[in-house]
């Protein structure tokens, strides 16, 4: 992972147009779950809450 890879948001295809503030750092544990057009929508869980927003997939590393 880059070290910040910033999170987009949308329901079926990421936002481009207003990106959020948020972003993951490398280190992140997430859960992958769709992908579309280079972009993947992933689940991760904040300290107080679990979000779901769109990365683009080149910024991410899976194992």
């Amino acid at each position: 992972m880059q070290e910040k890879s910033f999170l987009y948001g949308g329901e079926l295809e990421p936002f481009l147009q207003d990106p959020s503030k948020m972003y993951l750092i490398k280190g992140d544990q997430i859960t992958l779950k769709d992908s579309t057009a280079g972009w993947c929508k992933v689940s991760y869980t904040t300290k107080t809450k679990p979000i779901t927003m769109w990365v683009q997939c080149k910024s991410i590393k899976f194992p």
